[in-house]
């Protein structure tokens, strides 16, 4: 993995639409914005990164609404090596699979599943 470090929104930002990460670690407490704002960015890019949020607060209300929110999970702060590194694996797993199936779907299924119907109608 590689780390690149932004600290405000508007940076993050920026490196987001240059760099295309896979998966993001975003404090809820940015100086600039929240994490909210950060989630929607990330969500605008295609092929989004998953976005990990982490915060000294970290309860089960701040975890479900980053989910609810189209987030990855919530790491507590302080941070703990091995537990990052479990999180950020997974989520990059997460968005390696995703694109795995979105490249295994053929472009033209309609027609394929027509095209086997109509084998099958006329058997």
């Amino acid at each position: 993995f590689r780390l690149d470090e932004a600290v405000t929104w508007r940076d993050g930002a920026e490196r987001l639409a240059l760099t295309r990460p896979h998966v993001v670690i975003c404090d809820a407490t940015l100086p600039d914005a929240d994490w909210k704002e950060f989630l929607g960015e990330a969500a605008s890019l295609s092929n989004a990164p998953r976005v990990i949020v982490i915060s000294r607060l970290a309860d089960e209300s701040l975890w479900s609404e980053v989910l609810n929110l189209g987030g990855y999970d919530v790491l507590p702060t302080p941070l703990v090596e091995h537990e990052v590194t479990r999180v950020v694996w997974l989520a990059w797993q997460n968005w390696n699979n995703e694109r795995e199936r979105q490249g295994r779907q053929p472009k033209a299924l309609s027609e394929k599943e027509n095209v086997k119907c109509a084998t099958r109608q006329s058997s």
